[in-house]
């Protein structure tokens, strides 16, 4: 049973019908949450994407509430709350399977930096905490227990029409806070519904504005582009940001020059690509150097910048056309070669400008990843280790023992010799005894 908290001081309207099978699936631990606030004498209310995607009838993972009792009041009632912005109302409740986010109503003003707001007042008003977010399609709010929507700036409209429309002047909402611009391109993505267009005056505010992200810290910007091109429509969304100049302010993207690169993401095959792989191949006509230093300021983390690059750096080499290069790039790169070599075909097929020095034909790409995906996954540990080789060809530990050791190796995934006695039999009719190691074939890819 729902207990109602708090009435909102908005008119309510009859929830639509994905929102009422929403509300009635809603996690038990969420309920008791609702209910115990309104025990408690407050008023609660669900808000922001949670909303929005349950009247779009989508899935939803996160749920954000508005509460009418300030953070430390919230923080009594629910002693194992975590104060993760406190100075913002937010803290975070515990739920027996995933966590809240709860934020008291509240209204802000002066925003000096086109950042953060320079006031922030803890209101009791649900009109006036509407009336600071971004967009339409973002600014409604479900009570819960009443049954009914409070929608003062008419998203649902806007979400029926398929529109990203701002929250009262355009203009005025992005000197607010001007990643509203980035945001405003990730929500014209609406994956399996396809594209919304910006309102008109939204879009020729970005336009206008564009220069206000370069007061945007880099961590909030790679947050809203990493989903950007993470989108299933991210070529249209990232060619509308370069025609309207935005892409520039914050990226070493030419202009001039990436326009098929930026096609290229529109290829089918992009579903197939991690994150990495899709900013691998629009920057693929940068040195890795500019690259490289673009992820750092970008604050990307360690193993998103790793893998970036690694694809980055193999753009315009696959393995040759036997079975045995394509068993040493498998065993190499596991699952990252396949992304490597879907991302050499859409390269191929969009005739995307790289800085490689030569063209790969799609028929010997097509080739690669039908052996690519005929070879076991399962990954091959030496069988002739380093003191088995200093006992049997009495060559000392050092660099000549590390060459023999990948060289054999190598053999072993190239012939996918399973056997002990087969490795002792090919290391009998090598000519380890010469003295150019150096030059002896390695475990690398490509070929060094």
């Amino acid at each position: 049973m729902l207990i109602e908290g708090n009435p909102a001081d908005l008119p309510g309207l009859d929830l639509p019908l994905n929102s009422q099978d929403f509300v009635k699936n809603l996690p038990n631990d969420l309920i008791e949450i609702l209910n115990k606030i309104a025990t408690e004498g407050g008023g609660v209310w669900l808000v922001g994407g949670c909303v929005r995607d349950s009247m779009l009838g989508q899935k939803v993972k996160d749920f954000d509430l508005a509460v009418d009792f300030s953070p430390q009041e919230m923080m009594k009632i629910f002693p194992n709350s975590i104060p993760t912005g406190l100075d913002f109302g937010c803290v975070t409740l515990r739920g027996s399977k995933q966590n809240y986010e709860a934020t008291t109503l509240r209204s802000e003003s002066g925003y000096s930096d086109g950042r953060r707001p320079d006031h922030v007042e803890l209101v009791s008003s649900l009109s006036k905490d509407l009336e600071r977010r971004d967009f339409t399609i973002n600014a409604m709010a479900i009570d819960v227990a009443r049954r009914v929507l409070h929608d003062p700036h008419n998203g649902r409209l806007d979400l029926k029409k398929g529109v990203i429309k701002s929250v009262g002047i355009p203009t005025q909402r992005i000197k607010e806070d001007g990643l509203r611009i980035l945001r405003a391109y990730r929500f014209m993505d609406r994956g399996d519904n396809g594209i919304w267009p910006m309102n008109q005056d939204l879009s020729i505010s970005i336009r206008n504005q564009s220069e206000i992200l370069n007061k945007i810290s880099s961590e909030r910007i790679n947050v809203e582009f990493s989903k950007i091109i993470a989108g299933k429509h991210c070529s249209q969304i990232v060619e509308k940001m370069l025609k309207d100049g935005v892409l520039s302010i914050f990226s070493p993207l030419d202009p001039i020059n990436c326009h098929s690169a930026v096609r290229g993401l529109s290829s089918p095959d992009i579903l197939k690509l991690s994150t990495e792989a899709r900013v691998a191949m629009l920057f693929s006509n940068l040195e890795a150097e500019r690259l490289t230093k673009f992820l750092r300021d970008m604050k990307t983390s360690n193993e998103f910048r790793k893998k970036c690059l690694l694809l980055h750096s193999l753009i315009g080499n696959i393995p040759d056309s036997t079975i045995e290069s394509s068993r040493v790039h498998k065993h190499i790169l596991g699952p990252n070669g396949f992304e490597h070599l879907i991302l050499q075909k859409i390269i191929s097929e969009h005739n995307i400008q790289t800085l490689a020095s030569s063209e790969i034909e799609p028929n010997e790409i097509l080739s690669a990843i039908e052996r690519y995906q005929s070879i076991p996954s399962k990954v091959a540990l030496p069988l002739l280790d380093g003191e088995y080789l200093m006992r049997t060809t009495g060559i000392p530990s050092g660099k000549k023992l590390g060459c023999l050791k990948d060289w054999l190796y190598r053999l072993q995934v190239e012939r996918s010799i399973t056997s002990f006695e087969k490795m002792e039999s090919l290391l009998c009719s090598l000519p380890w005894t010469t003295d150019n190691f150096e030059q002896w074939p390695k475990m690398t890819f490509p070929n060094k």
